[in-house]
């Protein structure tokens, strides 16, 4: 198993269960929207995704608030299009990648937990849990079942 995380040569073989790899993409996907919306589209995205009521920060606490949202967004766009490269042509690194972005979105949620925001603007669906949150633990729910798929080692190579 820790040759599956950490492979001696990387290369374009992918070593885990298919499915964790046809798992990837999906994961990869939804990751590079979240970048690309945070990093582009970031005023719109803390407000309506996240919640976060600039209107109560003032004029430039609002826009160093995204500001700090936009590079955050840029850094996890980053971060997925390195995902893209492993896909495309270092597949035996794959499993490394959902490590890394395990590691990326339980961080956020500890640090988020160890300072919390305002919120109360963010779309929800019945019962009030935001839209985001939602995406977003499917996300993890689906990276962790696409990990632990990856580390699984199979006769057969891809």
């Amino acid at each position: 198993m820790p040759s599956l995380l950490l492979p001696r040569q990387i290369d374009n073989t992918f070593r885990g269960w298919r499915l964790g790899l046809w798992l990837f993409v999906p994961v990869l996907i939804v990751r590079l929207g979240i970048g690309f919306q945070s990093a582009f589209n970031a005023r719109e995205t803390a407000m309506n995704a996240d919640g976060i009521p600039l209107n109560l920060y003032g004029e430039a606490g609002a826009n160093e608030a995204v500001a700090l949202f936009a590079l955050l967004g840029f850094a996890g766009l980053l971060i997925a299009l390195l995902g893209v490269l492993v896909l495309v042509r270092y597949r035996s690194m794959i499993p490394l990648m959902y490590l890394l972005f395990l590691l990326h979105q339980l961080g956020n949620k500890v640090l988020n937990a160890l300072h919390p925001t305002l919120s109360g603007g963010a779309k929800t669906v019945a019962g009030g849990v935001p839209v985001a949150s939602i995406v977003v633990y499917g996300l993890l729910g689906l990276a962790v079942l696409g990990f632990v798929l990856s580390l699984i080692p199979r006769g057969e190579r891809t």
